[in-house]
């Protein structure tokens, strides 16, 4: 939450959610999905509860994300979500399931879809894409480190290409370009880690966000539709 602070984004209200799951040793932070036993090991991918632990924290963000929109009067085209490594999944679930509208952008540092998210499947991402053919597609930056050894380069790469074949079965269409992914040579698995990737972040909300003219909102012979 520091780093994004001092990019001083204008005319932005930061809010940072944390992950839900306490990890099991002291000041280690927290999870969004189930990791570690109570011991500390960690959880094999065969561990059903690792998904159902994730889809359950997606649902629970798309019912902040109606709050959100409904109560609090914010346009869905103004909100961004960001997250890294298992929040970047979070984020990027979310961008491609939620129902209600199509977000101003997500923002995947440093993760992707969980290894055994049935949305890996080509299958199943072309259906989930079919089904949401009336919602416009919520533009996407992807930041990946080619050092990165937890989430590898290679496994980005191929959700991507999975993606690409199921918008193209769908759309008859090659993905957007509102589809946007960086890969970094040296960048291993870290938060945003070079002027490069920060200028990459800050490019992609520039290109999508509208900022308000409060100079002409102070004049009172000025009707803002």
């Amino acid at each position: 939450m520091q780093t994004l602070r001092r990019l001083c984004i204008p005319q932005t209200a930061l809010l940072g959610l944390t992950a839900p799951r306490a990890l099991p040793v002291a000041d280690m932070g927290f999870s969004w999905l189930h990791s570690f036993r109570p011991d500390g090991t960690q959880v094999p991918s065969s561990d059903p509860e690792r998904l159902r632990s994730l889809l359950s924290c997606c649902t629970a963000f798309s019912t902040f994300l109606d709050q959100l929109l409904v109560h609090c009067g914010y346009r869905a085209e103004h909100v961004f979500v960001l997250g890294f490594s298992q929040g970047a999944m979070v984020a990027l679930r979310t961008a491609l399931t939620y129902a209600r509208h199509r977000l101003g952008g997500a923002i995947a540092v440093s993760g992707m879809l969980l290894r055994e998210d049935p949305l890996c499947e080509l299958t199943a991402m072309r259906s989930l894409l079919a089904d949401r053919a009336r919602v416009s597609f919520t533009p996407l930056l992807l930041t990946h480190g080619a050092r990165d050894d937890v989430i590898p380069v290679s496994r980005m790469r191929a959700q991507l290409h999975t993606l690409k074949k199921a918008f193209a079965a769908v759309h008859d269409e090659p993905l957007p370009s509102e589809v946007c992914v960086k890969e970094y040579p040296s960048k291993a698995h870290t938060f945003l880690s070079s002027q490069e990737e920060v200028r990459d972040v800050l490019s992609f909300l520039a290109e999508r966000m509208r900022l308000r003219s409060l100079e002409l909102e102070r004049r009172p012979d000025v009707v803002i539709l």
